[in-house]
């Protein structure tokens, strides 16, 4: 029953793309993600093909997102789900949600991260650069 409030709410602010936590897994919000996906692209709207790091949201470590990596798809658009944050940051205070924001902040941007990337010729993008 949302969809359509979505599909007209885009279309007014000019929203080309949506988000969709589609994966590989049959969990509630994948198969919802996998919905919103099918619903998308025949809206003519854009979307990522998958979404990884739902289950490890808010203890994306650097081992967890090396592991995540090395499990991507070989094509494709995938969408990390991620909540990196600044520890002084006093808008965490407002999310007692028990993530490790600094943590992932630093494991997104660790140099082993950086080199698992480029290893395995992942292009960084946002949600403008989907075509």
């Amino acid at each position: 029953t949302l969809w359509p409030v979505v599909e007209r709410l885009a279309a007014r602010a000019g929203v080309r793309a949506v988000r969709s936590t589609a994966s590989g897994r049959l969990t509630p919000v994948a198969l919802l993600g996998r919905w919103t996906a099918r619903r998308a692209r025949s809206s003519g709207m854009r979307t990522t093909d998958s979404f990884v790091g739902f289950e490890q949201s808010g203890s994306l470590t650097t081992p967890t997102l090396l592991r995540l990596i090395a499990s991507l798809p070989a094509t494709g658009v995938v969408e990390l789900g991620c909540h990196p944050g600044a520890p002084s940051d006093d808008e965490r205070a407002r999310y007692d949600w028990g993530f490790h924001w600094a943590e992932e902040s630093d494991a997104l941007r660790s140099t082993a991260v950086r080199s698992a990337l480029m290893e395995r010729g992942v292009r960084l993008a946002t949600f403008g650069d989907l075509e």
